[in-house]
């Protein structure tokens, strides 16, 4: 098979894509891009070139879909936004690597799910925390049975924005990052617990730290953050906490089994296992692990955030059967997303237990087809629209507008194609 031709739905994460794959001399090339910005669009057609890129641009995307020469699509626009053209991708026939999140709603879920049975092509989550390299060993030293069966597992993913919030949210007051609701943004911290348990939660109840001063003198009428504690099938309990918490960048996954404990923080990942010779009363010793190689990745590769789930991503494509099982599929994506959506119900109810729902049961589908519940007004209305604040809609003054920012404007200057935060935050609706 030859390189793979990219379409990319939004001009800023979406080009990093092209130029890993350039970098890395991945089996992709960059064909078309789609952006609805046309100084974006405009920046990219004189610089491009420079990297040995010439993509087609478009400002609309079913136009890409329909006249760009492209096989596959990276959604990176919006990520309260990535369903709907994740799901135009799929039956356009195009195989589809999706940004963080996946869905926003049930419904949206039950539709993606049927549009990736229905396309037969490979639908891939690119939620990246699963693949940083403490937690990809530790959830890999899971899966071999170093600890025994999983008696509990908690994961975080902590990291406060204040600081930049009207760098990510462009001043803007109606931007999507200032009413998803607190449980929303959940995966970072889900995904490397349940890509190492291959399992599907069945119950949450969530919890919401309340709306605090630091995010909300920027616009955000959101809560700051969240805990979901979940059920697995067979009653073991879990637990997931991430938001705009005050301290820096922290990742870290701890799975607890019936012989031992894996731990990994940011970069490092810990096992401990009983040791006969240590005395009895401290039976355990930790022993820092180092991080194995994997066939089809350098370890340059394996460094770089955006280079690794591309790499999956085409391994998967081009049926590689080492990469292949390191694929984040729709049924997985769900079980990393559907806990926040579903938690958030639950604090809205008093922090009672609620279902989550698992799409590859035909049968369930029904019930949520139409559930359009969230706090996104573009999406639901009526009683289906949720305020974005368990303790009711947040009111800015203007008396406390939201700083403005001209950090967008500078960026269009700046010759490194990078978002603020590493993540997708580009107007393509």
């Amino acid at each position: 098979m030859g390189k793979i031709r990219l379409g990319v739905l939004g001009a800023t994460r979406g080009i990093d894509f092209a130029l890993v794959a350039k970098k890395h001399g991945l089996q992709a090339e960059l064909t078309a891009v789609c952006d609805t910005f046309q100084p974006l669009l405009d920046k990219i057609q004189q610089e491009l070139p420079e990297h040995g890129l010439d993509p087609e641009c478009y400002t609309d995307f079913y136009e890409m879909l329909e006249k760009a020469d492209i096989d596959a699509v990276v959604i990176a626009n919006n990520a309260n936004n990535h369903a709907p053209y994740a799901i135009a991708a799929l039956n356009a026939g195009k195989h589809v690597l999706s940004e963080v999140l996946p869905v926003q709603t049930p419904a949206q879920a039950v539709a993606l799910v049927e549009a990736v049975e229905k396309s037969g092509k490979v639908y891939y989550y690119a939620e990246n925390y699963c693949y940083f390299s403490g937690n990809l060993e530790a959830e890999l030293l899971y899966r071999e049975g170093t600890i025994g069966e999983i008696i509990y597992a908690e994961c975080d993913f902590v990291n406060d924005l204040a600081a930049r919030w009207h760098l990510l949210t462009r001043g803007r007051r109606n931007h999507w990052r200032n009413f998803i609701p607190s449980t929303f943004y959940c995966t970072h911290s889900t995904s490397p617990l349940f890509f190492a348990l291959q399992a599907h939660p069945v119950r949450v109840s969530g919890f919401e730290v309340p709306s605090q001063e630091f995010l909300r003198s920027h616009g955000a009428r959101c809560g700051t953050a969240a805990t979901e504690m979940m059920l697995l099938a067979n009653g073991v309990p879990i637990k997931s906490t991430h938001g705009n918490l005050r301290r820096p960048w922290e990742t870290r996954l701890r799975l607890v089994g019936t012989k031992g404990c894996l731990e990994s923080t940011n970069s490092r990942v810990t096992l401990w296992l009983e040791n006969n010779e240590e005395e009895a009363r401290n039976p355990f010793k930790g022993e820092e692990l180092p991080i194995r190689t994997i066939e089809g990745l350098s370890p340059e590769i394996r460094k770089d955030e955006v280079a690794m789930p591309l790499a999956i991503f085409l391994g998967v494509i081009q049926k590689d059967p080492v990469l292949s099982k390191l694929n984040i599929d729709v049924y997985q994506a769900l079980d990393m997303a559907l806990p926040g959506v579903m938690a958030y119900r639950s604090i809205m109810q008093g922090n009672i237990p609620v279902e989550i729902p698992d799409f590859r049961d035909t049968a369930i589908r029904e019930k949520y087809r139409h559930d359009n519940m969230c706090t996104d007004p573009e999406v639901a209305s009526g009683e289906e629209l949720l305020p974005s604040h368990s303790m009711g809609e947040i009111i800015i003054e203007d008396s406390k507008k939201p700083l403005e920012s001209p950090g967008f404007r500078e960026y269009l200057e700046e010759d490194e194609y990078e978002d603020y935060d590493g993540e997708e935050d580009d107007e393509c609706d």
